[in-house]
């Protein structure tokens, strides 16, 4: 697969502390599996390697906020999000309590999502980015292509390697 980084974007859902970090609230449920599969060094090495070749860096994040806590009905998982307070936010408009939280970003991607040029779009409340504005947003940048990561990370591992030669 030929990437090019005017239509081409890394697409990272959830960089956050309460799911990448042994402080966060669902580590108990997702800690083993991020541990056996590196997943918290893999995100930082697709960061590096998206930024190094010029592609566009999108985030979806997930957050949730105090009104979220009147939804009438949801999923197991969607209420145990709620009761534990998973990605809270104290207010939508406000950073104060972020830092740190575990709505944060881990602190070792915050360089890469930072940047002044990373695309944060609007948060997504259940399981993914069909409730945000992230294809919006891919297609105002001209972005026709994202890719898992596990391609993502082949390409560019190749287009380094064959560079290199």
């Amino acid at each position: 697969m030929k990437m090019r980084n005017n239509d081409t974007a890394l697409v990272v859902i959830d960089p956050q502390n309460d799911v990448l970090s042994e402080r966060g609230i669902s580590w108990a449920l997702v800690g083993e599996s991020v541990k056996q599969n590196n997943t918290v060094a893999n995100i930082e090495r697709l960061f590096i390697a998206a930024k190094e070749h010029g592609l566009g860096v999108f985030i979806s994040p997930h957050y949730l906020y105090p009104a979220d806590q009147a939804w009438r009905f949801g999923g197991p998982m969607e209420k145990l999000m709620l009761e534990t307070r998973e990605f809270f936010r104290p207010d939508p408009l406000s950073l104060d309590g972020l830092s740190g939280s575990g709505a944060d970003w881990l602190q070792r991607y915050k360089p890469f999502i930072e940047d002044g040029k990373t695309v944060v779009v609007s948060p997504h409340k259940v399981w993914g980015p069909q409730t945000n504005d992230l294809v919006l947003q891919l297609r105002k940048c001209g972005i026709s292509k994202s890719h898992s990561g596990r391609h993502v990370g082949k390409s560019l591992r190749r287009e380094s390697l064959a560079g290199a030669a």
